[in-house]
């Protein structure tokens, strides 16, 4: 690991010294030699306490795309007008594994995963710390907003804004999608866009499917809190899952550009982890943030009139008004 550290450390050093004397082209043309003659060295793991963990293939990609960025840059632009996050993700540096925050957060992520998404609360600050962590667009809104994000170019490319609950299932299957009055308000968040197979959007449209065909089944509609319960599922798996199919695609020089992957569909759950972190902090990190996902999606359905007992017109259409709940009457002693 220290070797290939080194190098990311000469790659950056060679980069730095462009940005001091960014009309030098000897500078220039040793940046773009070291870019260039580096493309395959990758971090391929890390030490925790003396054991040593492989990375995760989140990183590799992330890195290979933002090296593929520099490369396309460099054709006519000036190593002095990138993006010095992009060249950080490129080449990592030891000083940049920010082991101290990872367990930081991993402790919140922890405590977070006891919680009943049903009943309990969460911290905003927890739920930021979990977010950064992960380092994908994960934060949530009404679709609406999210959507206005999106359109103003301020998500990650290759996310779009999607429904907890599909709109469809909230206004019904009678009622079209230009009518829907629950389409804007919504509760959402972001996923990889497509119906691509190993795709996030694709992941929950299965799943989605699965429920209807249960309580198709069971010929009745589900409460959003019964709802709630099989998202709640769903997103946890997209949130501890990765696809180890990235990771092998990316050892075939011929899948290494942006134009290849957006040909071949390949996005899979290319989750590009900040820091280094084992495989079991990842995945509590995304049991946590699936849990603040369904505390945060249970008030917003409650603030806009879904409440957690109302009846969703999944397979039929439900009635006008919640369904009024009726306690059984309480067994009163006989006082004779």
């Amino acid at each position: 690991m220290s070797v290939a550290f080194h190098d990311m450390r000469t790659v950056r050093e060679a980069f730095d010294a462009c940005l001091r004397t960014p009309d030098d082209p000897a500078a220039l043309n040793h940046f773009r030699a070291l870019h260039t003659a580096n493309q395959d060295q990758f971090i391929e793991s890390f030490d925790v306490g003396g054991v040593t963990y492989p990375r995760t293939d989140g990183h590799r990609l992330s890195e290979a795309q933002a090296r593929e960025a520099i490369s396309k840059y460099l054709q006519t632009g000036s190593p002095a007008d990138l993006n010095a996050q992009t060249v950080a993700i490129a080449w990592p540096l030891p000083d940049e594994v920010l082991r101290q925050e990872i367990e930081t957060v991993v402790k919140i992520a922890r405590a977070v995963e006891k919680l009943d998404w049903r009943t309990d609360e969460i911290a905003a600050s927890d739920v930021s710390a979990l977010r950064e962590l992960l380092r994908m667009p994960t934060s949530t809104g009404s679709y609406g907003d999210l959507r206005s994000q999106v359109g103003h170019g301020l998500v990650v490319r290759g996310y779009d804004a999607d429904h907890l609950i599909p709109d469809k299932t909230m206004r019904g299957r009678t009622t079209l999608r230009g009518d829907s009055p629950t389409k804007a308000s919504g509760f959402a968040t972001f996923l990889q866009d497509g119906q691509n197979r190993g795709s996030q959007h694709k992941f929950a449209t299965d799943a989605q499917n699965a429920v209807r065909r249960y309580f198709a089944a069971l010929d009745r509609n589900p409460t959003v809190g019964e709802y709630l319960e099989r998202v709640h599922v769903w997103m946890t798996n997209i949130y501890t899952t990765a696809d180890l199919a990235v990771e092998s695609l990316l050892s075939d020089p011929a899948m290494r550009s942006g134009a290849d992957f957006q040909k071949e569909n390949v996005k899979g759950y290319a989750i590009a982890q900040a820091g280094f972190m084992t495989w079991p902090e990842r995945q509590k990190v995304g049991r946590a943030i699936a849990t603040a996902l369904l505390i945060q999606a249970r008030n917003h359905y409650r603030d806009v009139g879904w409440d957690m007992n109302r009846e969703l017109p999944l397979v039929r259409n439900a009635p006008a008004v919640a369904p009024v709940r009726v306690q059984p009457q309480p067994f009163l002693a006989d006082k004779t």
